[in-house]
């Protein structure tokens, strides 16, 4: 009964959320709000209908029952990743892993603009497209460097299967998922900053279910050494202790713990500099 609760409350706080910040998309809103309780009551495993919902500031393509609407909660009302101040007129390079349909990399042009230089990893091809259309629809106005990369970050190269799952979380499957799912390409971070030249990574952001410490093994050789700012989502108690412990030694320290909500962050520099909600 309390999960119960707890999840119609999550409901209730989304959609409100939702309805306050939608310019002119209301019938959509409540047709995704319908949809979403029903997610949350669990009354079907999976079902597909994308909707165009106008935001506040931006328009993006949702899939309505699914979880997606909870990412715009987390990233613009929660807060829940750790952000880098806007101050300064410096080039922020951020890194998003496990993009989904943009939320955390539309709010990063949104606060950047042109100082903005933003890598997206999505393994997911439909959700990829949208990804890219829900960036483009803003990257005039902001006029930020954005690159969608249709891949997983992994340890190695190669290919995996990708679980698609609305009622949970899609995710890159290990060895004893026996679930149907689809092949994705997987490269790693070091490959990337190699083929982009990149030489700073300002914020590396990573939400992949499960799959983050294969995220972090693929970056040991050079990404890390040039990332100041790590802000993750993790999926097993236990990682708790063994990201930290991995990433000790590349001298990054937690600077915020949100155990309720599964968030870490860590940095190389003074937690003071930066800004956590």
């Amino acid at each position: 009964m309390q999960n119960s609760i707890h999840r119609i409350s999550n409901y209730a706080r989304h959609i409100a959320y939702c309805f306050q910040n939608t310019r002119a998309s209301y019938g959509k809103t409540a047709a995704m709000s319908l949809a979403y309780l029903g997610l949350h009551l669990k009354l079907f495993k999976s079902r597909s209908r994308i909707v165009t919902l106008q935001f506040r500031d931006f328009d993006v393509d949702l899939e309505i029952y699914s979880r997606e609407v909870a990412g715009l909660w987390e990233i613009f009302q929660e807060r829940q990743y750790l952000e880098l101040p806007s101050g300064s007129d410096e080039k922020r390079v951020v890194v998003d892993v496990g993009a989904n349909v943009g939320f955390f990399t539309i709010k990063q042009m949104l606060q950047f603009g042109s100082r903005l230089k933003l890598i997206a990893f999505e393994p997911d091809p439909c959700t990829y497209e949208r990804l890219k259309r829900n960036v483009n629809r803003i990257r005039t106005r902001t006029d930020s460097d954005i690159r969608c990369v249709n891949r997983a970050l992994d340890t190695h190269p190669g290919e995996a299967k990708f679980v698609r799952d609305v009622s949970v979380e899609s995710h890159v499957a290990d060895g004893a998922d026996d679930a149907p799912g689809i092949t994705v390409q997987l490269t790693t971070l070091d490959s990337v900053v190699e083929q982009e030249g990149i030489d700073r990574i300002d914020l590396l952001k990573i939400d992949v279910e499960g799959h983050e410490m294969k995220v972090l093994a693929g970056a040991r050789q050079k990404a890390l050494a040039m990332t100041e700012n790590i802000t993750l989502e993790y999926h097993q108690p236990h990682f708790v202790r063994e990201i930290t412990e991995f990433l000790r030694p590349f001298h990054f320290r937690m600077v915020d713990h949100r155990p309720e909500k599964a968030i870490m962050s860590f940095s190389k520099v003074r937690g003071a500099a930066l800004q956590t909600a």
